[in-house]
């Protein structure tokens, strides 16, 4: 093979690479991000399956914490979430809220929210919470 041969083969492999990075390209600009999901409440709790009510209040403060973004709940805003989340609410919603800060998993925020008195998650009540309620 000649030289100008080896040029002209080089030139149309060099033109096809080319076209075929115009077509990639093309694709790629159309092609749209699909932004992530949200995770909804319902299939947050039953992702950590949380068995009573007690785990069941610090689930949804730990979601309303880290994906609501709260600052701290108060006992209504635990109601609206069980509600909203159709879980049955605890009998003794007070009580339960007194038995997750007796476990470490709640505490006080140490401000009114509304009014109210409000809680924040601990460090115990976040792992407890993130290892879905398995004992190590």
């Amino acid at each position: 093979m000649s030289l100008e041969e080896d040029v002209g083969e080089q030139r149309k492999m060099l033109a096809d690479h080319e076209s075929r990075i115009r077509r990639l390209e093309a694709i790629l600009e159309t092609k749209k991000d699909v932004p992530a999901k949200e995770i909804s409440l319902k299939e947050f709790i039953l992702s950590k399956a949380p068995k009573s009510d007690v785990q069941k209040a610090v689930t949804i403060g730990y979601y309303l914490e880290k994906h609501d973004g709260l600052d701290a709940f108060n006992i209504e805003d635990l109601r609206k979430a069980f509600r909203s989340a159709a879980e049955p609410l605890p009998i003794n919603l007070s009580e339960t809220i007194r038995k997750n800060v007796a476990k470490a998993h709640l505490m006080e925020s140490g401000e009114l929210k509304a009014g109210s008195r409000a809680w924040i998650l601990t460090t115990t009540g976040e792992k407890v919470v993130e290892a879905g309620f398995k004992k190590k």
